[in-house]
């Protein structure tokens, strides 16, 4: 009996343990500026700046607002590991340019509005957390709206760049 005891607080006790390290963990890796203008880093109207806002940044920016749960293991640790592995693919809180050669933006645009409309986007994981997170029909097509206006620009953008390449190879 004793020995049952005995456990049951060591239990509590790692537990306990592993909550705090946790929590020092993600709270050291929050943002010193907690909203690094998504909409400055944007080139957006403001209505899908707002959609990105809502239903984007808090796993694809630096402005991650960390629930209670993101705390306690061993949900915190999936909470990190999903939210670094959204910003490795997009961070709205950097210049989209800045983040990858234009024919590379070109896909990641492209990858935001077929995510949007299949529903991809925000995973189901985090719907079923935060209901009201779901993209809704109008939502969807103002993304791909600005998505398929935006990558015009950047396959200028790119056609410009092959020709300066092209233009220095030949002197």
């Amino acid at each position: 009996m004793r020995k049952l005891y005995r456990l049951r607080w060591a239990v509590i006790a790692l537990i306990a343990l592993a909550a705090l390290w946790a929590s020092r963990r993600i709270n050291s890796r929050l943002p010193e500026i907690p909203h690094l203008a998504i909409d400055a880093t944007l080139a957006a109207p403001p209505h899908v700046s707002a959609i990105i806002t809502q239903h984007c940044a808090d796993c694809h920016s630096e402005a991650t607002r960390w629930p209670w749960y993101a705390h306690v293991p061993p949900a915190s640790w999936l909470l990190e590991r999903d939210v670094a592995r959204a910003k490795r693919m997009l961070n709205f809180s950097l210049p989209l340019l800045g983040q990858r050669d234009p024919a590379s933006s070109i896909s990641i645009l492209s990858a935001i509005c077929k995510a949007a409309r299949s529903g991809g986007m925000p995973p189901w994981r985090y719907r079923l957390l935060h209901p009201n997170s779901a993209l809704d029909a109008a939502d969807q097509a103002w993304l791909c709206q600005w998505t398929q206006a935006t990558i015009p620009y950047l396959q200028k953008i790119t056609a410009a760049e092959a020709r300066s390449k092209n233009g220095k190879a030949t002197r």
